[in-house]
C-alpha cells in the first residue's frame, strides 16, 4: 500500500514538472522501466536515489517517503537526509569490502593455480612448457576480471578495455608456446579483432538503449550472423586445406528468430507499461 502511495506521488510530481518517465530516468541515471515500476508501486527507488529524485521533482525527501505533500519542516528534512546519507555510505562500504575480498580471492586463486602447475610439470619433466600456457591464460583472466571487482565506476567498460589490450600480447605468447610461427597469431588476431568489435558494439548498444535492453539484444542477434560468417571465413584463409562447417541457412534462421523474439519482448513490455501492468 505504501509503495502505491509513494508511486502515485512520484507520478503526480513528475507530471507537475512536465517531465516524461524517460526524462526523469535520464536525470537520475536509471532506466524508464525503473521509473515505471516506481509509479505503479511495483518497487521503490533505491535509498541512494531518494535525495536526487526529490531534487528533480521539486519536493522534499520527507514528502517523498510519506507519499504526500506536507508542511515545511526543515529540521526533520535535515535529519532524514543525514540518515539516508549514512545508510547509503554503510551500504557502499559493504559492497566495496565484498569486492575487495573477491579481488583478493581471485588473485590468490590465480597465483596458487600457477604455482601448482609449475611445480607439477617441473617435478614430472624437469621443464616448463604447458604450465607457461596456463600461466599466460591466468594472467589474461585475472586482467579481465580484476576491473569488475576493484574499479569504482564503469567496471564493464574497463574490463572490456583490459581484454582489448591484453588479448593480442596473449596471442603472441600463445603462438610462441603452442605452435612456433605466425599462423596461430594471425588467425587468433583476426578472430579477436572481429569479436572485439562485436563486443564493443554490444556495449555501446546497451549503454544507449538503457530502456530497451531487449531491443539491444535483438540488434546483437542480427549482427551475430555477419560476425559468425566473418569468423568462419578466416579458417580456410589462414589454414589452407581446412574447411568451415558453418551452415549459413541455420545460422541465419537462428539469428532472425532470436532477434524477432527479443524485439517482440520489448514491444510487449512497452505495451504492458502503457496499460499499467
Amino acid at each position: 500500500m505504501e509503495n502505491q502511495k509513494i508511486g502515485a506521488f512520484i507520478c503526480e510530481a513528475r507530471k507537475a514538472k512536465g517531465l516524461t518517465q524517460k526524462q526523469l530516468s535520464e536525470a537520475l541515471g536509471v532506466t524508464d522501466k525503473a521509473v515505471s515500476k516506481w509509479e505503479r508501486g511495483v518497487s521503490c527507488p533505491d535509498i541512494s536515489l531518494l535525495t536526487p529524485l526529490a531534487g528533480v521533482l521539486g519536493v522534499t525527501v520527507t514528502e517523498l517517503l510519506a507519499g504526500e505533500a506536507q508542511p515545511p519542516a526543515p529540521e526533520a528534512e535535515a535529519q532524514v537526509k543525514t540518515a539516508l546519507t549514512y545508510s547509503a555510505s554503510v551500504t557502499g562500504q559493504r559492497w566495496a569490502r565484498a569486492r575487495w575480498y573477491g579481488f583478493v580471492a581471485l588473485t590468490f586463486s590465480c597465483v596458487l593455480a600457477a604455482l601448482i602447475c609449475f611445480i607439477c610439470e617441473f617435478a614430472i619433466s624437469q621443464s616448463l612448457t604447458w604450465s607457461l600456457i596456463v600461466f599466460a591464460s591466468l594472467v589474461l583472466g585475472w586482467g579481465i576480471l580484476a576491473p569488475l571487482l576493484v574499479a569504482g565506476k564503469k567496471r564493464f567498460q574497463k574490463s572490456l578495455l583490459a581484454l582489448t589490450i591484453l588479448i593480442f600480447p596473449y596471442l603472441g605468447v600463445l603462438s610462441g608456446l603452442v605452435a612456433p610461427g605466425r599462423v596461430v597469431f594471425r588467425l587468433g588476431s583476426a578472430v579477436s579483432a572481429v569479436s572485439l568489435a562485436y563486443l564493443w558494439l554490444g556495449f555501446l548498444l546497451f549503454s544507449r538503449l538503457r530502456g530497451h535492453r531487449w531491443s539491444a539484444v535483438g540488434v546483437l542477434a542480427l549482427l551475430a550472423f555477419p560476425h559468425t560468417m566473418a569468423v568462419n571465413a578466416f579458417i580456410p584463409y589462414f589454414l589452407p586445406g581446412e574447411t568451415s562447417t558453418n551452415n549459413i541457412l541455420v545460422n541465419l534462421f537462428a539469428c532472425l528468430l532470436l532477434a524477432a523474439l527479443c524485439f517482440g519482448a520489448d514491444v510487449m513490455i512497452a505495451l504492458g507499461r502503457r496499460k499499467g501492468f
